[in-house]
């Protein structure tokens, strides 16, 4: 049996990491034999330069996006691809399409740069599959930063407005879902969207009955 690469993509906050987790339970359920892996990370490298970019280490936008892209085929190149070989599922938290996304978005590497270098990190390797957990940029933001205070004396949650910084964070995502979105449209085949503001089990249920019914057209048993 042909193994299977599944990735997960949409905007910080938006539940990405749970449905993998979520899914993984519903495959291993079935006794399929599944891999998952965050971006970066995943290796021992991909989890030491993960750590770098996070802190901020890199002063460019070129260096962060060749360590991301260094990550990436460390990945690939020692982990996916043996796993695909062997005829396993691979789901991943984010692969390559958020390299275009997130740093298309900044404005500082021309998207077609991008391109190349995820092609030759993930040596022409695309998912099969591709979940994109859409939600609006805003409420991505208040996942993400809590922004909503609680309310005096413990009652109802108030809404608070965006400062500036989160304002310029606004726009930033606003920038990268519109990317998404773009990829979305230009790669149809490979998409399926999902609306991301719905309650966790309803992602999930949906999330795992499509990916289940392709798995059945590809010949899988489910």
């Amino acid at each position: 049996m042909q193994g299977r690469l599944i990735s997960f993509e949409g905007l910080d906050g938006v539940g990405k990491s749970t449905q993998v987790e979520l899914l993984r339970e519903v495959l291993a359920a079935r006794n399929l034999t599944v891999q998952c892996f965050r971006e970066p990370g995943g290796t021992q490298a991909g989890e030491e330069l993960r750590t770098m970019i996070k802190l901020g280490r890199f002063e460019t936008a070129l260096a962060e996006l060749l360590a991301f892209e260094t990550a990436r085929a460390e990945l690939v190149g020692s982990r996916i691809r043996p796993a695909l070989e062997r005829g396993e599922i691979v789901i991943l938290d984010r692969f390559a399409d958020s390299s275009l996304a997130y740093q298309g978005a900044l404005g500082k590497i021309p998207a077609e740069t991008i391109r190349q270098l995820n092609q030759i990190a993930t040596a022409g390797l695309q998912p099969d599959l591709t979940i994109w957990l859409a939600l609006d940029p805003r409420q991505a933001l208040e996942r993400r930063t809590g922004a909503e205070k609680p309310a005096a004396g413990g009652g109802q949650a108030e809404s608070t407005d965006l400062d500036h910084i989160e304002k310029r964070e606004l726009d930033y995502f606003r920038k990268v879902h519109d990317i998404f979105n773009m990829i979305m449209n230009e790669d149809g085949e490979r998409f399926l969207r999902f609306d991301a503001a719905l309650h966790i089990e309803a992602v999930h249920r949906s999330v795992s009955d499509s990916v289940l019914g392709r798995l059945k057209e590809w010949g899988w048993p489910t």
